[in-house]
């Protein structure tokens, strides 16, 4: 099973080696990452470039975050597809290794979601959100699960297609909610005890779901 990660980048010389070492030093092997990249005027790439682990690097103009994600699950060729910011790094060595198992050993599943940290520029946990306490439910209320830890199969992708490119923030509440309307077998298992990733919190500012 091979696993698509997309990381949309911009100007992100600051965080993205830590993105991708995170990814690099992952148990699992099969693993496809994809680097969008809107033109970024700094080093990002260069950074980029040195680790050669990245399968392919798309480096233009886009209409937004959610246009590039969109780039990357176009080309990826996975069977899952996850994004990881660029400024994310995942919680251990074993994460992407533990959703594959649980792809592999529910062949129903459509999607699932994990827990994440949350940390401030001093490394200092912020906040943690689990996802045992997930329910579509939530949805009503104008809440989701945080987007790195979602992992889709790529052919829901094709079938209900992708972010909402209109959409300046929430094109991922969208469509989290429209599959959840469609897809039955959506969020339908928890990585309960493995966290998916840090996300960091950077200028005083509450890292973005």
């Amino acid at each position: 099973m091979k696993i698509s990660i997309i990381t949309a980048s911009f100007n992100s010389s600051k965080t993205i080696k830590k993105t991708l070492e995170s990814v690099k030093n992952q148990t699992y092997t099969n693993i496809e990452h994809i680097i969008i990249d809107g033109l970024s005027i700094d080093n990002t790439i260069s950074i980029v470039n040195t680790f050669s682990h990245v399968s392919k690097v798309v480096v233009e103009k886009d209409n937004g975050i959610y246009d590039a994600i969109n780039k990357g699950i176009q080309l990826a060729t996975g069977d899952i597809v996850g994004i990881l910011n660029s400024d994310d790094v995942f919680y251990d060595n074993h994460v992407i290794s533990n959703i594959s198992k649980a792809f592999k050993q529910n062949n129903n599943l459509d999607s699932i979601i994990g827990d994440i940290v949350f940390i401030n520029n001093k490394k200092q946990v912020h906040r943690k959100y689990s996802a045992s306490t997930w329910s579509p439910m939530k949805f009503a209320w104008g809440m989701m699960p945080p987007h790195p830890t979602f992992y889709c199969k790529k052919s829901i992708f094709d079938k209900f297609g992708f972010y909402r490119n209109d959409f300046k923030i929430a094109a991922d509440y969208e469509l989290m909610m429209k599959r959840d309307e469609r897809v039955l077998r959506f969020l339908t298992v928890r990585m309960d005890a493995d966290h998916v990733a840090y996300a960091e919190k950077r200028r005083a500012k509450l890292a973005a779901n």
